[in-house]
C-alpha cells in the first residue's frame, strides 16, 4: 500500500494511561489509514509518570528511591496487565532496571546533571513507547 499523505498524532498523560484510551487511539488511526494516510504514532509518559520520576531524582539525591521506583515500576506493570500483554513486563523490565540503576548512581554520587536527569525522565516516554508499540502490533496495526 502506498500513501499519499502523513500524520503524526501524539497522544499524552491520561489519554494513554488506560486501554480504554488505546482503543480509541486504535480506532484514530484505523480511521486514518482508511483515508490513504500513513500514520505515526507519538506517545508521552503514562499521566503522573513524569511527575514521578521527577520526584525520583529528588528522592535519589537524599538516598530514598526505591518506594517511588517501585510504584513506577508497578504502574507499568499494573498496565501492560491491564492492556493484556503476556510479555509486557519483560518487554520493559530492562528498561526498568536501567533506570533503577541510574536511581542508585545518584543516590551514590548525590550529584545531579543535566545529562543524568534527562534521561530518568525520558523512560516515561520509553516505556509507554515499547508497550504501545507492542499492543499496537498484537491488535494488527503496525
Amino acid at each position: 500500500m502506498s500513501f499519499s499523505k502523513r500524520v503524526v498524532l501524539k497522544f499524552g498523560g491520561t489519554s494513554v494511561s488506560t486501554l480504554e484510551r488505546w482503543e480509541t487511539i486504535k480506532s484514530i488511526c484505523q480511521s486514518r489509514l482508511k483515508d490513504d494516510t500513513k500514520v505515526v504514532v507519538v506517545c508521552s509518559a503514562l499521566s503522573g509518570i513524569s511527575n514521578a520520576l521527577e520526584n525520583l531524582i529528588e528522592l535519589a539525591l537524599k538516598g530514598d528511591y526505591k518506594p517511588t521506583f517501585d510504584k513506577i515500576q508497578k504502574r507499568h506493570f499494573d498496565f501492560v496487565d491491564e492492556l493484556g500483554l503476556s510479555d509486557g513486563k519483560d518487554l520493559i523490565s530492562q528498561d526498568l532496571s536501567q533506570l533503577k540503576n541510574l536511581a542508585l548512581g545518584l543516590s551514590l554520587v548525590k550529584v545531579r546533571s543535566p545529562e543524568v536527569s534527562a534521561r530518568i525522565l525520558s523512560f516515561g516516554e520509553l516505556l509507554l513507547t515499547k508497550v504501545a508499540h507492542r499492543w499496537l502490533n498484537k491488535t494488527g496495526l503496525s
